[in-house]
């Protein structure tokens, strides 16, 4: 269930947080979730991109914070952000070398999502996911 997957969001970043003390996690959303209803592929998919997001950043970006945001708007969207104050990480920089990135873009295609990735030089980067509820 949806709500199964905000607990392991939870329960991803507390362990983060145990192992890497330096870095400041956070994870905002609101509550209203009853509607929000994705199937079991879905949820896997959209985990394991969260995953190689804070992942990308704590190996890659230095960062010093970083932030998981779930945003449930009116249009049957759901808005997955990862964001990090990390060195910023630009996509057009990158080949095909790059399992990581690719795997998280084939991923969200796999769902029909949409998946972005925006890096602005010594200030972070944002990975955003759109997934279509309808």
């Amino acid at each position: 269930t949806f709500k199964d997957f905000v607990f392991k969001i939870k329960d991803l970043l507390i362990r983060y947080q145990s192992s890497f003390s330096e870095i400041h996690f956070s994870f905002h959303f609101n509550e209203i979730y009853d509607n929000v209803k994705l199937k079991p592929l879905q949820l896997l998919n959209l985990f394991r991109i969260i995953q190689e997001g804070i992942s990308n950043a704590i190996k890659h970006a230095e960062a010093t914070s970083i932030d998981i945001f779930l945003e449930h708007n009116t249009d049957k969207k759901l808005i997955i952000i990862i964001k990090d104050n990390g060195k910023g990480l630009i996509e057009k920089e990158f080949d095909d070398s790059h399992h990581g990135l690719r795997n998280m873009h084939d991923r969200a295609n796999e769902i029909g999502s949409k998946l972005s990735i925006e890096g602005i030089y010594n200030k972070g980067t944002k990975v955003q996911i759109d997934v279509n509820l309808s």
